[in-house]
């Protein structure tokens, strides 16, 4: 059975595996099985929250309630112990506390995925690196451009950025038109582009420098750094750890979010027995608790049982690794209560007359546009493109490079990663921040909307196109 046969296999068993209760866009993404691709499948309900948060969001800020959230937001919360107090506004907690989380699942996802997943490699993660690459350069290059020596011209960071969510949730939609490795190349372009949006936050969005904490925040990233080679696997130690990295990040200067990415690096991604140990240890201990069992003893009256499965729960964590369980239970909060939130209190505007007809001749709403929707396809084709015509990139098995065009443009989608940037680049100045919301809207519509009609002109539905095979 050649490989062509094996993926379809897969396809049919999954196909007839689908459950109830399932959405739409999940039984579109039931058939994918891997931990990135569980990545994937999780994004597409992100993508709906986002979508419905959103809306909340426009609703509400184009509605009296627009102060309320605006008050919400502002309403600060942190720790006063007598004269020393932190605190942060709501609004902040979200985009630079939670927001770090979404950047340590990044981190996680990439390690793993190098380390033993799909982007082992080195030539299909040169050919990611190098689109990722092209789709923040050239899009930055559009904008500044058109805003050179201009008050919007700090925003050029702002076309860069592609929603990870938006994009696998548009794909999924087409799931049984493509092939898994052009999701898995958007996913791995997503992820590498947030890395590389952490990059331009912690270069050119840092505040002042404080030398003392920037020294703190090294010393606590070289503890983790020992702690992983050491074989320190209690997760607690690295979450106390991690948030005194945040704290030192922050209080340095440079956005907090970078601490996010610093720390899934340390997380450890080895278990402490081999599979077959585990085995064993495992077969003998359910061995020793049927014994026990015939003594009829409830568990919550038996110290033998109980020891017995805290046994076997040791096991099992000896057995899984910290980095596959932090991420398994990240991915869900992420997905349906951080991102959302997000979207909640920064994605809406008002859309009045005025702000559409200043956007139609503002410089930072069209170079938005033109960079979502013009550069980010560009900058992603071309350079992908170099790298493969030079052989230091290839593309993943069953991907064509025609097949990348229609991925170029949905990684224009910037929405919720572009609002961030928006956040940073115009903090103080409303106008600003309101026509680049509004290029953001229109640029990432307009690349939802080309992505979509080429995938589905470009490629044939792989069901029917089966159904039709076994038929001749």
């Amino acid at each position: 059975m050649n490989t062509g046969d094996k993926s379809t296999l897969i396809r049919d068993n999954a196909i007839q595996a689908d459950k109830p209760f399932q959405s739409l866009l999940e039984k579109q993404f039931s058939y994918f099985m891997s931990p990135l691709e569980t990545f994937i499948h999780k994004q597409t309900t992100s993508g709906i929250l986002l979508v419905i948060f959103s809306i909340v969001a426009f609703a509400l800020s184009n509605s009296p309630w627009k102060e309320f959230l605006e008050n919400v937001g502002d309403v600060p919360l942190g720790i006063i112990i007598d004269r020393w107090d932190f605190s942060l506004s709501i609004k902040d907690w979200i985009s630079q506390g939670l927001m770090t989380l979404f950047f340590f699942l990044t981190g996680l996802e990439l390690k793993r995925e190098i380390l033993a997943g799909k982007l082992t490699d080195i030539k299909e993660i040169s050919l990611v690196c190098a689109a990722a690459f092209g789709g923040i350069v050239i899009p930055a290059l559009f904008y500044y451009s058109m805003n050179k020596d201009g008050i919007g011209q700090h925003g050029w960071a702002i076309p860069t950025a592609t929603d990870t969510a938006f994009a696998i949730a548009i794909l999924a939609l087409f799931a049984r038109r493509i092939s898994i490795g052009l999701t898995i190349f958007l996913t791995a372009l997503a992820i590498f582009d947030d890395i590389g949006a952490i990059v331009i936050i912690s270069i050119f969005y840092a505040h002042e420098t404080n030398s003392t904490a920037l020294i703190a925040s090294g010393l606590i990233f070289a503890c983790l750094l020992f702690g992983n080679k050491a074989g320190i696997r209690n997760g607690w130690i690295y979450a106390v750890m991690g948030i005194l990295l945040w704290l030192s990040v922050l209080q340095a200067g440079i956005h907090p979010t970078l601490s996010g990415l610093l720390l899934a690096m340390t997380i450890p991604a080895r278990t402490t027995i081999s599979q077959s140990r585990f085995i064993k240890n495992i077969r003998g201990l359910l061995t020793r608790f049927e014994q026990k069992q015939e003594d009829d003893i409830s568990m919550l009256g038996s110290s033998g049982k109980h020891s017995l499965v805290s046994d076997i729960e040791q096991n099992v964590l000896a057995a899984s690794t910290p980095l596959q369980r932090w991420e398994m239970g990240l991915i869900i909060p992420i997905a349906i209560i951080i991102l959302p939130l997000f979207a909640l209190f920064n994605a809406g505007f008002p859309i009045t007359q005025e702000i559409i007809i200043k956007g139609l001749s503002s410089s930072v709403t069209i170079g938005i546009i033109f960079g979502l929707v013009v550069g980010k396809p560009i900058g992603i084709l071309l350079f992908s493109y170099v790298a493969i015509r030079s052989g230091l990139g290839r593309l993943p098995y069953g991907v064509r490079f025609k097949d990348v065009i229609g991925v170029s443009m949905l990684a224009g989608i910037g929405f919720t990663m572009s609002v961030f940037f928006t956040t940073l680049s115009f903090p103080d100045h409303e106008e600003l921040a309101e026509l680049a919301k509004l290029g953001i809207l229109i640029g990432s519509l307009m690349s939802a909307m080309l992505g979509s009609i080429w995938i589905y002109t470009q490629f044939p539905n792989l069901y029917l196109r089966k159904n039709k095979e076994k038929a001749l």
